[in-house]
């Protein structure tokens, strides 16, 4: 969490994970996906509340009101607005795997939330020629 208390210090903007079912899929679409929500401050940090798989989260009510990744409010439904100005995107995402082989394939935990959200940051940034995709730098090899 340091990551994240030192990033909001430095004024930058934080987003996090927010996981929900869809209310109507289309094919193709899980059930479930995950937008990045805008952390306000370090005491907005404080008060996420973990989620079944221990993220903090945000609460459902302060949902509609926070900055997404993609440039707009709240959740995205799966899709992200592809008009007007370019805001939104991403200078770097941070995510938990088990494994990464040599061609950056993650080993998750299988439900796809990361790998579906990083295809929709890809489809994002192809759509506006001036956005690139978030750092991907090399693999570091640690051994504990």
């Amino acid at each position: 969490m340091g990551i994240v208390h030192d990033a909001l210090k430095q004024g930058k903007k934080v987003f996090i994970p927010y996981t929900y079912k869809l209310a109507s899929p289309k094919p193709g679409q899980p059930k479930s996906i995950m937008d990045m929500l805008e952390l306000r401050s370090l005491s907005d940090f404080d008060s996420l509340k973990p989620d079944n798989w221990g993220i903090p989260t945000p609460s459902q009510e302060s949902v509609a009101e926070r900055e997404n990744s993609f440039g707009s409010k709240g959740v995205t439904e799966g899709g992200f607005a592809v008009s007007g100005e370019i805001t939104g995107g991403l200078d770097l995402i941070v995510m938990p795997g088990m494994a990464f082989d040599l061609d950056f394939g993650r080993l998750g935990h299988g439900k796809g939330f990361y790998d579906y959200f990083l295809t929709r940051c890809h489809q994002y940034c192809m759509q506006r020629a001036s956005m690139k995709m978030p750092f991907l730098g090399e693999i570091i090899l640690c051994y504990i």
